[in-house]
């Protein structure tokens, strides 16, 4: 699953490069999961095979309407929350129980984009654009993955993410509701996902990259979590944003 070069042996012990699989499967299996969905089911089976994560998708879209009316510590925690539920039910469907692969990975799919939807509405006072930028990059991302457009082995998925994680970082650095440390650290996890522009240079850093990038990422996630954000202070940037 890892890039390598052609004819080079991994110099990894095998922990190192199973941990190394676990954390990048995040990303990779959300661009993928649709592909998979359609290539390995029929509409005759959709009811009784997939009914589960196509209920739970259909409730991610009944989701992003409520969330307009969501308090901005609630958008947080939820961000969080299915963050952490979109990790966990990707690693479940790939490596522990194959049978429910498809249920997982629309789970992580639905997750995924619930959770770059609840980001833009809460980094949206700070500056529109760049959240709408942010959410693009995450959306763009996953059509790539679903449609397996890697272009020179390049996996736009993993990369997009990458610049989102910038931008995101920029938009915590920026904002009055967060502390910037954690922008410092998305940003770090953004510049370990971009080292997959050069798939040469990702196995070499590899598994470093990946920790950085999960780390950086998942460590603001698990904040908005359990502290979520400072909601005079958010109120007081999205006042200002309308005036």
């Amino acid at each position: 699953m890892l890039p390598q070069r052609r004819g080079q042996r991994s110099n990894q012990p095998p922990i190192s490069r199973i941990t190394g699989q676990v954390l990048f499967s995040q990303f990779q299996l959300y661009g993928t999961a649709f592909t998979r969905f359609m290539a390995t089911s029929t509409p005759e089976s959709w009811e009784v095979s997939a009914f589960p994560a196509t209920a739970v998708a259909l409730e991610a879209v009944k989701l992003v309407h409520w969330i307009a009316e969501a308090s901005p510590r609630l958008k947080a925690r939820m961000a969080g929350v299915l963050s952490l539920l979109g990790l966990v039910a990707a690693i479940f469907g790939e490596f522990v129980v194959r049978r429910f692969e498809i249920a997982g990975d629309l789970i992580a799919v639905a997750c995924m984009i619930t959770v770059t939807l609840l980001l833009y509405a809460i980094f949206k006072p700070v500056s529109k654009g760049l959240s709408l930028l942010a959410t693009c990059f995450n959306l763009v991302g996953l059509a790539c993955g679903a449609l397996r457009w890697n272009p020179r082995g390049v996996d736009l998925t993993v990369v997009l993410n990458g610049f989102s994680c910038l931008v995101i970082g920029y938009l915590i650095f920026r904002s009055t509701f967060l502390p910037r440390v954690l922008g410092g650290l998305m940003a770090v996890g953004g510049l370990g996902w971009l080292t997959f522009l050069s798939p040469v240079l990702a196995s070499h850093l590899s598994p470093y990259n990946l920790a950085s990038g999960i780390l950086g990422q998942q460590s603001v996630m698990l904040w908005l979590l359990v502290m979520g954000v400072n909601v005079p202070r958010w109120k007081e940037e999205a006042t200002a944003a309308v005036e």
